[in-house]
């Protein structure tokens, strides 16, 4: 992996100062923190302030044998109704700083940034490339390890189109720096201010493995602290406005935006001769408007699963599998989900 240190000023006297314990929120009920309003409580739960706090929070989750957890916005997540035993960091209001470099024209964002935002920036700055940022309801983390986008597998829009490279947390570093020093995977061996030093590196972009819906970041237990962005196209504000405007009008014509959801349910399927969205299957297999307890098939758009406030987390997972299920019977067509279910779907520290 070519990676380098990270450009991520660390002030060593605040390292040895930061008191993570103190911080955690106890038992945090996480409906409230995802888009489809449902999910148990977190054990130990955080908003940092900076990056710091969350190379903090990760460093402490692994020193204590928990399994560790970054959301968002909270959309494409479900959260079990037992919720999380570990640690759970949110950056739904927090980490969302960004900055122009106004010499290469460069954004710079922290993993929690809205997308939204950094798509006005960009109008602003009259960069093209970035339109379809408008559109979705996540931040800068999630979006890269997703290669968020809009459109389906052929589609040029989405986050490998604009990414440079991101600075992530690397705790593989971690594991060989215990491992050299004690010949353990012990994270307790090693204080937070060689953590912080060792395992920030940034990452370039074409070393990401981004294809549709997909990063290799998950695999590699890495953690997105900020991310740098840059397009050469260029437009006047007034023209990427004016697609702002078509893209979210054609949003809310398709798409259930007034109710609970988490997006696309479903990823584009792979063994599909028709070249046809996972909601064409879904809908020509008279699926819309099916419920299984609060949760129900959008009659606006079929790949959207809709919470009518009784939801439960096991209800919106019993649908998943019966539309899979259905889909596959009448079509040979696999649906793999795009949503991720946690904590079954983490990698463990």
């Amino acid at each position: 992996m070519n990676s380098t240190p990270a450009s991520i000023s660390l002030d060593l006297q605040t390292i040895a100062e930061i008191d993570i314990y103190s911080q955690f929120q106890r038992q945090i009920v996480l409906a409230p923190y995802t888009t489809w309003g449902v999910g148990g409580a977190a054990a130990f739960f955080l908003e940092p302030a900076t990056p710091l706090e969350l190379v903090a929070a990760y460093h402490w989750a692994w020193q204590h044998q928990l399994p560790f957890v970054v959301i968002g916005k909270g959309s494409n997540i479900l959260v079990d109704d037992q919720g999380i035993n570990g640690v759970v960091v949110c950056m739904k209001n927090s980490m969302a700083r960004f900055w122009q470099d106004q010499q290469s024209s460069i954004f710079t964002a922290e993993a929690g940034c809205h997308l939204a935002k950094l798509a006005l920036a960009a109008a602003r700055s009259e960069m093209a490339g970035f339109e379809f940022l408008i559109c979705i309801p996540g931040t800068v983390g999630g979006a890269i390890a997703i290669n968020a986008g809009v459109g389906g597998r052929d589609s040029n829009a989405c986050i490998k189109s604009i990414l440079l490279d991101v600075t992530v947390l690397n705790p593989d570093l971690l594991r060989s720096s215990a491992t050299e020093r004690n010949g353990s995977n012990q994270a307790a061996q090693i204080s937070l201010t060689e953590f912080c030093d060792r395992a920030i590196v940034t990452i370039p972009a074409s070393e990401l493995d981004l294809s549709y819906r997909h990063s290799n970041l998950n695999q590699r237990h890495q953690w997105i602290l900020s991310a740098r962005f840059y397009s050469p196209q260029t437009a006047s504000r007034a023209d990427i406005l004016a697609q702002h405007r078509a893209i979210l009008q054609k949003r809310v014509a398709k798409q259930p935006l007034n109710q609970r959801t988490s997006g696309s349910t479903f990823k584009q399927p792979t063994s599909n001769e028709n070249n046809k969205p996972a909601g064409w299957y879904i809908d020509q297999a008279g699926l819309k408007g099916y419920q299984i307890g609060g949760a129900s098939i959008s009659a606006k758009h079929a790949n959207w699963i809709e919470n009518d406030g009784t939801a439960t987390a096991q209800d919106i997972k019993n649908l998943i599998a019966h539309v899979q299920q259905v889909v596959a019977d009448r079509f040979d067509v696999q649906l793999e989900r795009e949503v991720r279910f946690l904590p079954q779907d983490l990698i463990t520290n």
